[in-house]
């Protein structure tokens, strides 16, 4: 939380040391490793880290996320939803949507900024992707926050 980089590398370590292949199955260490890397991007967001920054602009895809812990897309969506019940896209919608709801009830900033910060590029898909979710337009959500 404070950006300490010798307590940040002890616990990466002692992370990487309760995952030893003798002591756990890849299941396991797949798992763990998914729920650090979700942990981190929440945390980014929460944080107003911009995660294109952190995890690069194609996190959403999957297949970044599936390389990274050496598993196929497939396969890393298959546990994703066993272990949350939702795909990976979805969720990332859903934290993304929380987000930005926080975000709305500051009026001066712009809407354009607000998609931007919760890690989407385009406004026009954000504002997809938004309605989709809430059922409003992220203007008529601001303007709901008053009645």
């Amino acid at each position: 939380m404070i950006g300490d980089s010798k307590t940040i590398l002890s616990s990466l370590k002692a992370f990487n040391e309760a995952l030893k292949p003798e002591s756990t199955s890849k299941e396991h260490v797949l798992k763990s490793t998914l729920a650090l890397v979700f942990a981190l991007y929440r945390f980014c967001i929460e944080k107003n880290i911009n995660t294109n920054e952190v995890f690069g602009q194609n996190l959403a895809e999957l297949t970044q996320v599936a390389r990274e812990v050496f598993i196929t897309p497939g396969y890393l969506n298959l546990l994703f939803k066993q272990e949350l019940k939702t795909n990976f896209l979805e969720y990332l919608h859903k934290i993304r949507m929380e987000h930005a709801c926080e975000r709305l009830n500051n009026r001066s900033q712009k809407l354009s900024d607000i998609a931007h910060e919760v890690g989407y590029n385009d406004e026009k898909y954000f504002f997809q992707v938004f309605k989709k979710y809430m059922g409003m337009t992220p203007s008529q959500y601001r303007n709901n926050l008053d009645g």
